[in-house]
């Protein structure tokens, strides 16, 4: 009777194991107020972009905020190489340092 529980015990918790070790699924809270204005509205013309946006939960220190452009939208313009020295970030108008990634 004891080597068939632990049998069954041994099997129980090598299938727990697994699927505890299994990637879990996370989703993101909503953004709300966004919004993105741009300096220049003319087509092929370079722009600069103010991206706001509220987020319910706030952003934690060691987290990544990514904005992702359509398709077809071209940050580099005219073969410029778009990169974090280029971007400026403001939380509560404190400016935020960067790091290259």
């Amino acid at each position: 009777m004891f080597r068939k529980t632990r049998s069954y015990l041994t099997k129980f918790l090598i299938v727990s194991l697994v699927i505890f070790s299994l990637p879990q699924v996370t989703n993101a809270a909503s953004l709300t107020a966004l919004s993105d204005t741009m300096s220049r509205l003319k087509d092929s013309q370079a722009s600069n972009h103010t991206i706001r946006f509220t987020t319910p939960t706030g952003v934690a220190g060691a987290a990544q905020v990514v904005v992702t452009f359509p398709t077809g939208f071209d940050v580099n313009g005219t073969g410029n190489n778009l990169d974090y020295t280029d971007i400026d970030v403001a939380d509560d108008g404190v400016d935020v340092t960067l790091a290259a990634s």
